[in-house]
Formats: structure tokens, sequence, C-alpha cells
């Protein structure tokens, strides 16, 4: 776990979560880890504890720096922490989309570049080494794995956000998964037909 300080307060007064903390019982996990203060790097040893915030269960580390002054801390690894940057919770909440996204589109901007570079190459060799590699990935085994770890992970992604998907985030989803499944269909009618889809 790598702990991050994501507030400090006054006891009685210190928002997190977005709420003031102090307004909320706290369950104690009865784990300890130790902190250190972001202003003094002192290190301390805080309890671990439990909350629920709007019907959300949250975990945090929270103990007294000094008298009265109080640190809250998050890990950084905990997905259900809406307190992360906000470029942290992005990668962490959504990588998987983002992934599955690249991967969706990996061999087409594979034929794309090796159709550009084809087209401005005079030689022989250049040229069927990026033919042989658009066959590779349009039409080949490797080119519909791409497609199907990314439908996987499309999927994955819909059942571990299952609880806090946005419109966007299910759009996106089923956009990747249908454009695997229509990906497969494609180069599979390509390959029975025999037309190969090259440079």
């Amino acid at each position: 776990m790598e702990w991050k300080c994501v507030a400090t307060g006054f006891d009685g007064n210190c928002k997190l979560f977005g709420v003031n903390i102090f307004d909320y019982e706290w369950q104690k996990t009865g784990k300890e880890v130790t902190v250190r203060d972001p202003s003094h790097n002192q290190r301390h040893i805080f309890s671990v504890w439990k909350v629920k915030v709007n019907g959300v269960r949250y975990q945090f580390a929270a103990g007294e720096f000094s008298n009265g002054v109080w640190g809250f801390f998050v890990d950084r690894n905990d997905t259900l922490n809406e307190v992360l940057l906000p470029k942290e919770k992005f990668i962490k909440r959504h990588g998987l989309l983002v992934i599955s996204c690249v991967l969706n589109i990996m061999p087409i901007m594979i034929w794309v570049l090796a159709s550009g570079i084809n087209a401005l190459s005079d030689s022989y060799v250049v040229q069927m080494i990026l033919l042989v590699m658009s066959v590779i990935f349009l039409a080949s085994g490797l080119g519909l794995l791409f497609q199907f770890a990314a439908a996987v992970l499309a999927v994955t992604y819909l059942l571990v956000e299952r609880k806090r998907l946005t419109v966007g985030g299910i759009a996106i989803s089923v956009v990747s998964i249908a454009f695997a499944v229509a990906y497969f269909l494609v180069i599979n009618w390509l390959i029975s037909s025999g037309r190969w889809l090259l440079p």
C-alpha cells in the first residue's frame, strides 16, 4: 500500500470525501500504517478507519500530527477512494477501457502507418516487410487476438465498474466490444472470400 496525505485540518473540522469527516461515524479496522507528515517529514503511526458517506464506503488512515491537528491519508491503490488526484483516479478507474480502445485501433493504425511508409519508399525490401506486417496485423490470428483482448478488457471494465458506470463509460465499452466483433467478422469474410486488405 502507498498512503498519500489528502487532507489536514483541525479537530472537529476537516473536509474529506466532500464532507466534514468528523460529522460521520468512523469504524476501526484494527490496522495501523506508518505515514509521514508532509509538512515536517516526521513519521507517525495512524489507525486505518472505514466510513460510509452518502451510501459509499471509504477507507482511510487518520491521526493527530500534533495537538488538535489531524492528517488524513488514503491508499493510492484503492480505486474506491474518490480523493485521488484526477489523473490517478482516471487511470485507475478507466485504465482497462483505455487499453481496450488502444488494442482495438492498433491493427488499423499499424496498417495505416505501413501504407504511408510504403507509399513513400522505393525500396522493394521495405515494401515487402510492410506488406508482411499488414498481413500479420490485419488478416491473421495476431490481429484477431488484439480484438479479442480488447473485447475482454471492455467486458471486465463493465463488470468492475458496474456500480459506478457513467453513460459515457457504458457507451465507449459497447462501441469497443462492437468494433472488436465487427473486425472479427470482416477479417473472417476477407479470408474466406480470398480478398486481402493490403496496402
